[in-house]
Order: structure tokens, then C-alpha cells, then sequence
């Protein structure tokens, strides 16, 4: 009975919201590599977030949109695996 609700629950469609959802998290990669490779661009001149010029960490905001980027290629991954 366990593999029948598997199977069950694999084949369904997936309802709008989900679509949305994926759809977003989809996004979220290439939107947040855009943004560190725009902040590396700017210099750091005009900070989003607060923060001094030249703090600790190199890089600043550059630095976390990349790592955002890899936080949320999950969803990328996700779907190469399904291909």
C-alpha cells in the first residue's frame, strides 16, 4: 500500500501556487549572482545594507548575494536532478 501512495502523490499535478513557488525559488539564483556581480562593479560606493567600507570581510555585498546565489541554487539542483 506504501508504494501505491507514493506513486499516487508522484504522479499528481502540481496546483498553481506550487507552480508559483517554484517559479520564484527558480529565480532567486540568477537574481542574487546578477546582484553580486553589480555590486562588484560599483565598488562597494553605494551600500544597501549597513556597513563601513573595507570592513572585515572582503567583498561586503558582493560577497553575501553570492552567497545567497548558492543558498538558493537548491532549487536548481532539484531540477537537474529530475531531468
Amino acid at each position: 500500500m506504501t508504494s501505491e501512495v507514493s506513486e499516487t502523490s508522484l504522479d499528481r499535478t502540481a496546483s498553481w501556487g506550487e507552480r508559483i513557488a517554484e517559479g520564484m525559488a527558480l529565480a532567486a539564483t540568477p537574481l542574487f549572482a546578477v546582484m553580486a556581480l553589480a555590486s562588484l562593479a560599483d565598488n562597494g560606493d553605494a551600500m544597501l545594507c549597513g556597513g563601513t567600507p573595507g570592513g572585515v570581510l572582503p567583498g561586503g555585498m558582493a560577497l553575501m548575494y553570492a552567497l545567497m546565489s548558492f543558498i538558493h541554487a537548491g532549487a536548481w539542483l532539484r531540477r537537474m536532478g529530475r531531468i
